[in-house]
């Protein structure tokens, strides 16, 4: 996108007094279930706090590092730098959620400036259409003077205990399993909701599987 339309030009000026000390985060989605002419302005925009949210019809350029891990025997995971690259969407609708990471030499935290993206994603998914902010595609960091792109890695979960394949370790998994079928249903009930805690914070954070079971409305989840 930056290269198709100036990244200066989308940035309220009350942003940053010295562009060659500021950089901005940027994530782009797909937008779907709508066409070219939904659009009745050319590229409409609006603030929501300190995120700035432009809607485009067109295709955005960006940069993507999504294959650059390679797996080899036993999985080692190697890099292969060369598959970090610039990439063009297809021609479509797309949200794209701005806000400032570095102001004038002063850096946001990573989860500061995550979060205020966050939010602008729920107030456009809750109040407009899940469809707005539909699959996120890329999310990238632009230093503005002189214009640099860094984008982010896939994430892995890192830990240095090794699966335990022993036949006794396996056993002990299966008899928890039965041990948990026979607990009266309150407490199976809250072993199994602990256990889907765990599970999910390890891909998107606790804070997010709170939420959602928070937004299902009817409490069962969280007896």
């Amino acid at each position: 996108m930056a290269g198709k339309t100036p990244i200066m030009s989308l940035i309220p000026s009350s942003w940053f007094n010295d562009p060659t000390k500021s950089s901005i985060w940027i994530v782009g989605y797909r937008m779907v279930q709508v066409a070219q002419e939904n659009f009745t302005q050319s590229q409409p925009m609006i603030d929501l706090g300190d995120v700035r949210a432009i809607f485009n019809y067109g295709s955005l350029s960006y940069m993507d590092a999504s294959n650059i891990f390679e797996f080899e025997q036993d999985h080692v995971r190697n890099i292969n730098y060369s598959k970090f690259e610039s990439k063009d969407t297809n021609v479509g609708g797309w949200t794209i959620l701005i806000t400032p990471y570095m102001s004038d030499g002063v850096q946001r935290s990573e989860s500061e400036t995550r979060n205020s993206i966050i939010v602008a994603e729920g107030i456009l998914s809750a109040l407009n259409s899940p469809n707005i902010v539909y699959e996120k595609i890329y999310e990238n960091i632009v230093e503005l003077s002189p214009i640099k792109t860094s984008t982010f890695s896939p994430t892995f979960l890192t830990t240095n205990q090794p699966p335990n394949l022993q036949a006794s370790a396996l056993q002990l998994l299966s008899q928890f399993s039965v041990n948990l079928q026979a607990l009266p249903e309150n407490m199976q009930n809250r072993v199994i909701l602990s256990l889907r805690w765990y599970s999910k914070s390890l891909v998107q954070g606790l804070d997010g599987f709170l939420t959602g079971c928070q937004a299902k409305g009817n409490g069962t989840d969280l007896e």
